[in-house]
């Protein structure tokens, strides 16, 4: 639009041009000093127009060409992450027409366009959207501001946003981001995966993550990214020990604020085994049934069929709890376990199922068996024979007569 608006103007000004050469032609040929003055060099109105043309159609050219360059420039734009210790986590960076800025995160900045920005880097998922100068305040120009991702776009230019330039404004609102990296964080150091110290893969190598970059919603993100229910706690203080290598997040965060994070479902499923290892029993046999977890001192109850039997606590040094039921009872066992940890009570999943069966005599659920069988067989016959009893025809005994007969 521009181009053509140009062009308009210059060919209004082509005849503007030729009215005036055309008007001041005449007056000094009418003009009786002025008629000697007119040189026969003078361009002629036909080579005036051509040259008034080609002078138009160089500026259109030109007009074109740096409109083409500013659509270039504005397509070539790059994406960077700094002052966060790794190319994946710090202060969103634009290069636009030959100049970094930052993002204004006053509006739209939140977690679906710092998904976008780890798309676009390769760094993975997004975990935190700081806002504030959460990474330091950049310098020179705002680029971007009021940016409304949606979440699947490949690259930040396509979100929709305020018009992109060289705003000179307060940069106390710069965005951040930090992506979980190339490989996917680890917790380490805490007894399983869904326990411990954060680490993230940055820079061909594992470093951990500052525990003032870490919050209860990072801490979210972390647990749901690695299946493990969501955050019961984290905390900043290195509580699982103290990693190596580069501390991602806080610029200036050492290793003595390593950040750990315990999530809901580190309760892995218990084994359950029984001694002797033997799955058929004779009844009066005695057995030992164990279940091990994932902490000392928890408290383990033992199932039969899914119905609860008995409940034991294990040593505080020792993560098994043995059971010796008085009473071998064919069925299917399992067990599960509950442990307290930072003041919230947790529960295991079901351990796999172990069938028992009892052979060589019967059981009590035998016997009771076996007892409805002899009712239901019996009682039949029972009826029959009280039925004979009753209608069978009764014989008169005549020796008695005979006998009183004779005495007479």
């Amino acid at each position: 639009m521009h181009g053509l608006s140009r062009a308009m103007w210059w060919k209004w000004k082509e005849e503007v041009l030729l009215r005036k050469w055309m008007w001041g032609r005449k007056s000094a040929e009418n003009h009786p000093k002025l008629r000697n003055r007119h040189s026969p060099r003078a361009f002629e109105p036909r080579q005036l127009l051509l040259l008034l043309r080609m002078k138009t159609f160089v500026v259109l050219l030109l007009v074109i060409f740096l409109e083409g360059k500013t659509g270039e420039c504005a397509e070539s734009v790059n994406v960077r992450l700094v002052n966060g210790n790794s190319p994946c986590a710090g202060r969103v960076e634009l290069y636009h027409r030959g100049e970094w800025g930052t993002v204004d995160g006053f509006g739209g900045w939140n977690m679906k366009a710092a998904a976008v920005v780890c798309k676009e880097l390769s760094c993975g998922k997004a975990l935190s959207a700081p806002r504030g100068a959460y990474f330091g305040k950049g310098s020179g120009c705002v680029v971007a501001y009021n940016v409304q991702c949606r979440g699947f776009e490949s690259a930040l230019r396509s979100c929709p946003s305020g018009a992109w330039g060289h705003n000179y404004w307060s940069h106390s609102f710069d965005v951040g981001v930090i992506c979980s990296g190339s490989k996917p964080p680890r917790l380490v150091n805490g007894g399983n995966r869904c326990v411990g110290r954060v680490e993230m893969y940055t820079n061909d190598t594992w470093g951990t993550l500052c525990g003032e970059t870490l919050n209860m919603e990072m801490a979210g993100y972390i647990c749901k990214y690695l299946e493990c229910g969501f955050a019961v706690s984290a905390s900043g203080d290195a509580r699982f020990g103290k990693g190596s290598g580069p501390v991602v997040g806080w610029p200036d965060c050492g290793h003595v604020q390593d950040g750990g994070i315990f999530c809901s479902d580190p309760l892995q499923k218990p084994n359950i085994s029984m001694k002797p290892d033997s799955r058929g029993f004779v009844r009066g046999e005695s057995v030992e049934i164990s279940c091990s977890g994932s902490y000392p001192g928890s408290n383990f109850s033992l199932y039969r069929n899914g119905d609860f039997i008995i409940s034991q606590s294990s040593p505080e040094n020792n993560n098994t709890a043995t059971f010796t039921p008085s009473e071998i009872i064919a069925g299917n066992y399992s067990c599960k376990y509950t442990t307290h940890i930072d003041g919230r009570e947790l529960t295991s999943p079901e351990s796999e199922g172990m069938r028992i069966s009892l052979s060589g005599t019967f059981t009590t659920q035998g016997i009771v068996n076996v007892a409805r069988l002899i009712v239901v067989i019996t009682l039949p016959l029972v009826i029959i024979f009280l039925l004979v009893i009753q209608y069978r025809p009764i014989k008169k005994d005549n020796s008695e007569e005979r006998v009183i007969e004779d005495t007479t």
